[in-house]
Parts: C-alpha cells; structure tokens; sequence
C-alpha cells in the first residue's frame, strides 16, 4: 500500500514530492493561460452557437481549480513520520468497522470527507460546496451545483478509502478530515440513499456539524480553526476519540436525528472571575475547551523553534 521507495528517507520523498507539486504547478499555470486565450478568441468569433464557449470557460476553470489545489498542497505537504504512517494505516482497515459497531445501521448520520487543505477552506468558511458551486460549473468530481457527496454509515467505508486523505503520506500529505453531518431536512433524507446531501452552511446551521474526525497530527490545527471560526473546537476528533464521544451520546444524536450542541463560541477569560463562573455553572463543555486551551499551551514549552514551525504550517 506504501508508495515510498525502498531505502528513501521521508527527507528525500518530501524532497521527491515537493519537486513534483511546483513542477505541476507552473504546467497548470501555463495551461491556464493558453485555456483563457483560447476562450477569449471563442468569445471574439462569436462560436457560441455550437456551444464551443461553454467548454472553453469550463477549461479555464478546470485549470483556476488545478492550481489552487497544488498551491493549497504545497501549503500542508511535510516529510512522513512513521508513527502517523502506522496510525493511518490501521484507521484505514479498522476504522469502518469499529464507527460501524458504535452507529446503527439505520442511522442518518452522513460522512463527508475531504483532504486537510481543503477542510481549513471549509471551517473558514463555514460552507461544504460543490467545484461546480465554487468554481462556475466546473465539476471535478460527480457533485452538481447544490449538492455534496456525503456517505451514510452503510458507505462510509468508501469516504475513508477515497475522500478522506487517509493515505496520502504516499505523496507526504497529512490525513484529511471527515466532516460528520446531521441532514437538514426533507430534501437531504431524499437523496441520502445516493449519498448526496445539500451544500451544508455551518454559519446558518451550525446544529449540522456533529463532529470533525482527522489525525492526532492535524487535531491542534482543527481545533484552532474551529475557534477561528467560533465553532465548538471540542467538535474536533482523532479517529479514536470520535468512537468514544458518539458512544457517550444519546439515542437521537447518534440516530442521526438529535439536536447538536454547536453553539457559537466564545472563549471566557482566564482570571479568577472567568474561572469561578466556568466553575459555578458547570458547564463541562466549556471546562473541556479550557482544558484543551491549557493543555496546547503547557504542550507547547519545551518545543523546538523547528517543531513549533511544523505545527504552524
């Protein structure tokens, strides 16, 4: 399963892989360009007629997309580690099974996965799209305008396989996240059997969002941007710690049916008054997000200038 070279160090293979990105990058950037001149020599001689402009724009889109991937990939690519390797792999065998014995069957919970560069587009933003939404019609995959491709626990073996990055340490990728989503309404129950959903809007409806299930590489940096975004970063979960918090939860949220408790965030201070009135109401999801702030602050003395930068990018 493992693509890198025998006797190549995850140095070499970063080294390999970097190379390949920017070379990619400057022949998409090229192709851009010769795709907008042609599409404008479309528009001038007026061949709109035998829908040759139509195809001529989604190739300028095609190549706008190309290049905002690779540059998004260069943002995250690292050399491997063989413990986050080793880690990946055995979500990538287990991980259906051990989510399929804590989730029935029947429930609606839907799976959206999507690489690691990608999912910080989608907190920031607080929207999951289609290319064809965000990118004039392009579709990159099969997901029309509208719609997202969103497995059920019965399918969420392919989001693992296919969607979720889970083995992109091949190309030096971290793991991507799997976005787990509750439907909206009447319209997201009719088309769950073809695993679509539609475009999912966390700043609108944030109650959507049950949780984010990512590497214990990528966990701080979701956390992060969760609160960037005044989402819950409690929201954020490394494969294991996911099993366990569904497990935790009651009938109907695990159903897929149940209100979510997805609030908007915002961080209480630190001094003595901030702390007795976390204390006095015993809210247990507001001291879990102050443990965890604490505990990425305490975590990170004794860090090296090197490690500190690796987490920041």
């Amino acid at each position: 399963m493992i693509r890198i070279q025998i006797g190549t160090s995850s140095t070499s293979q970063f080294e390999l892989d970097k190379a390949r990105l920017e070379e990619n990058l400057e022949l998409y950037k090229c192709n851009l360009e010769k795709a907008r001149a042609y599409a404008k020599k479309v528009e001038r001689e007026l061949r709109r007629d035998i829908g040759e402009d139509c195809e001529a724009n989604m190739a300028v889109e095609r190549w706008r997309y190309a290049i905002h991937e690779a540059e998004a990939q260069l943002k995250f690519l690292r050399p491997n580690n063989p413990q986050d390797i080793e880690y990946r792999q055995d979500q990538f065998k287990n991980f259906g099974q051990r989510l399929s014995s804590v989730i029935p069957i029947n429930s609606d919970l839907r799976f959206h996965g999507t690489p690691i560069y990608f999912a910080e587009e989608i907190i920031k933003s607080g929207i999951i799209s289609s290319s064809a939404d965000r990118y004039n019609g392009y579709i990159k995959s099969t997901d029309p305008k509208g719609e997202i491709s969103a497995s059920t626990i019965k399918s969420v073996g392919r989001t693992i396989m296919f969607y979720s990055d889970i083995s992109a340490y091949q190309h030096s990728m971290p793991c991507g996240c799997i976005f787990v989503l509750q439907n909206k309404g009447r319209k997201d129950k009719e088309i769950q059997e073809i695993d679509l959903m539609k475009t999912v809007n966390f700043k609108k409806h944030p109650e959507q969002l049950v949780g984010i299930i990512t590497s214990p590489e990528n966990r701080k940096r979701v956390q992060r941007w969760l609160e960037e975004a005044e989402l819950d970063p409690a929201k954020a979960h490394t494969f294991e710690s996911f099993i366990e918090y569904i497990k935790e939860q009651p009938e109907d949220i695990i159903q897929g049916k149940g209100k979510v408790d997805n609030k908007v965030v915002t961080m209480p201070n630190f001094d003595l008054l901030g702390i007795k009135d976390i204390a006095q109401e015993r809210k247990a999801s507001m001291l879990r997000r102050c443990q965890d702030t604490l505990r990425r602050i305490f975590e990170g003395r004794g860090r090296t200038n090197e490690e500190v930068d690796f987490e920041e990018r």
